[in-house]
């Protein structure tokens, strides 16, 4: 299960990549992580990805919650993980 990042640590993580706080839309996640839709959507039903921030009708993350999900996941990816 996915565990968010506190204030202080999506600071620390957004400091180390040089970048400021955004909103990612779905199409720039997929291609960071490298997954299809219909995996995502698998990881986000198992609560094993960062939630989603709804915006209107649109669904956005933030960008130190993807780079702390990278950071976190496991290089060898268990079976939860498989594509």
């Amino acid at each position: 299960m996915y565990q968010e990042p506190s204030t202080e640590h999506r600071s620390e993580i957004l400091k180390r990549y040089g970048e400021n706080e955004r909103m990612l839309r779905s199409c720039e996640v997929l291609s960071m992580l490298a997954v299809s839709r219909t995996s995502w959507w698998r990881y986000e039903r198992a609560n094993l990805v960062p939630p989603a921030q709804t915006l209107g009708s649109l669904k956005y993350w933030r960008l130190s919650s993807i780079l702390h999900f990278i950071e976190t996941m496991p290089s060898n990816r268990p079976q939860q993980f498989a594509a």
